[in-house]
């Protein structure tokens, strides 16, 4: 891990799971007033399309999150995506680089809503063809998500 502490501002580099690069800066003193944000989140669309995002925060500034995510019918393809990503401002972004171009989803918290805006092809994020994060998810539970459970 690469950190550079610059008055008030923590900048760090990490590699995570799935060779993700999480890239953030923290504010130590910005607004802790944030909402808890743990739990599973999800989005559906046409055809059994869409994605389910679990959220468990790890620390008052870092969260772990796994994406998986489905194109629908006919053809199912799937995508999955994780890694621990920094919080601040009620924004974090997870970086993907192990698929050649670069891949962000970009994550926007409210109280119970995550906006994700995936910048990135399909396959820059290792997703299947046609397969997006891209979307407006709702909360389904405020439940702490097992990712152990899941592999």
């Amino acid at each position: 891990m690469l950190m550079v502490n610059v008055s008030a501002y923590r900048f760090f580099a990490t590699g995570m799971l799935s060779s993700a690069l999480i890239v953030g800066c923290t504010d130590r003193t910005r607004d802790t007033t944030r909402a808890p944000v743990t739990g599973t989140y999800a989005w559906k669309g046409a055809a059994e399309s869409g994605c389910v995002l679990k959220v468990a925060e790890q620390a008052s500034d870092s969260a772990q999150v796994r994406f998986d995510c489905t194109r629908g019918a006919p053809s199912y393809n799937s995508g999955m995506a994780e890694g621990v990503v920094v919080l601040v401002d009620n924004q974090a972004a997870l970086s993907i680089t192990e698929y050649g171009n670069p891949c962000t989803l970009s994550l926007q918290f409210s109280r119970d809503t995550i906006v994700v805006v995936q910048t990135g092809s399909d396959a820059d994020c290792g997703f299947g063809y046609g397969v997006s994060a891209d979307g407006r998810y709702a909360r389904t539970t405020s439940a702490r998500p097992d990712f152990e459970r899941d592999r």
